[in-house]
């Protein structure tokens, strides 16, 4: 996370299981513009352990792939434990990112009806619409997403297949003051004990590919295309008496693979890797992941995030149509870890008119 002292001074004390914010050189509303500009140095976009249930999160290109048409929704709470109280109120504002989202996708011109011993269409080309909503919240900050997607989707050769997909839609970021207790005692409020709430719609596109072959896949994506920006300085100049400060989307890069091997007709075994970088923030987050799928229908795996967090996950997939994807994410970070209780995120998924087992990317999940 980007830090200057002479912006802010952001610290961890573990006081009641509390967390709170000491400012060092400013005070109350600037906490609120440090928290903003500092994503434009870190992640803007949702983290996710269990990406591979539902890869379409981070790239369009996935979008119409499967056999079926797809129904996600799931919810991430991270850092348990984290929060913050108003100091003339009796209710906590959470301050550990809380993330939820619903995702909807499927082809269009893609034909699963039987045609002499094969699939109708199936080493040909065909399109993909989808969806998707996001509600991701961090303390005083929330973030919403709302786009469309195309992709597609074309034959390679047989078993081997490669899709393009593109998102469009807009972010809507905003800021409440009224949910941050500084360490004087103080609520964060401006100038007359008045907070102000910080709202800014903007624009956004994402890109991706996705080839994927009978027992293996990879995917690049970039996601934040636009780089807009978001300028505070109307209220900095009104509560915080300081220089202009602006916050711009910046690009987030995304490289993920898999191969699924079978030492038996029952068992699946299905390691995986993500990579994910963001512009102008140092080093790569790297996630390596191992599944036990037994029979297509319950399956266990180990996940590792560098820096960050230890995963143990946990699936099934009931009558061939409704799948629930559980995780639990142990802190290993330092710093994170004396005041964090883990990770938890879950999943719940239905596919929609499963007519046939076509190669698709639900394969590996």
């Amino acid at each position: 996370m980007y830090n200057s002292n002479k912006i802010y001074n952001f610290a961890f004390e573990k006081k009641t299981n509390k967390v709170y914010y000491n400012l060092g050189l400013m005070k109350k509303i600037i906490l609120l513009t440090a928290l903003a500009i500092s994503v434009a140095y870190s992640q803007q976009l949702p983290q996710y352990t269990q990406y591979m249930l539902n890869p379409y999160l981070i790239n369009p290109a996935v979008g119409g792939t499967t056999d079926h048409f797809d129904i996600k929704a799931g919810g991430r709470y991270q850092w348990l434990g984290f929060s913050s109280r108003l100091q003339d109120a009796t209710l906590d504002y959470g301050v550990g990112p809380r993330t939820f989202y619903l995702t909807g996708h499927g082809h269009i011109g893609k034909d699963h009806q039987r045609l002499r011993g094969r699939h109708k269409n199936q080493n040909s080309w065909h399109h993909g619409l989808g969806f998707q909503v996001i509600m991701d919240r961090a303390g005083p900050t929330n973030h919403l997403i709302v786009q469309g997607s195309y992709s597609y989707d074309m034959s390679l050769k047989k078993n081997l297949r490669l899709s393009f997909g593109a998102f469009v839609g807009g972010n809507q970021w905003s800021i409440a003051t009224e949910r941050i207790q500084l360490n004087d005692g103080s609520s964060g409020l401006g100038v007359g004990n008045q907070g102000f709430n910080f709202n800014r719609i903007l624009p956004t596109m994402s890109f991706g590919t996705w080839l994927y072959h009978k027992y293996w896949y990879a995917g690049i994506s970039i996601m934040d295309l636009l780089p807009f920006k978001t300028d505070l300085s109307a209220y900095n100049a009104v509560y915080t008496k300081t220089p202009s400060i602006t916050n711009r989307l910046t690009n987030h890069y995304y490289f993920t693979g898999g191969a699924m091997f079978h030492p038996n007709r029952d068992i699946a075994i299905i390691p995986s890797f993500l990579l994910k970088a963001v512009l102008g923030a140092p080093g790569v987050s790297v996630d390596i992941n191992t599944k036990v799928r037994y029979k297509n229908m319950v399956w266990g795996g180990l996940s590792l995030r560098t820096s960050d967090a230890f995963a143990v996950l946990f699936g099934v997939l009931i009558d061939k149509k409704y799948e629930i994807g559980l995780s639990y994410d142990y802190t290993i970070n330092s710093t994170i870890r004396p005041v964090s209780g883990g990770t938890v995120e879950f999943m719940l998924g239905y596919r929609i008119d499963p007519r046939a087992h076509v190669m698709s990317p639900s394969d590996f999940w």
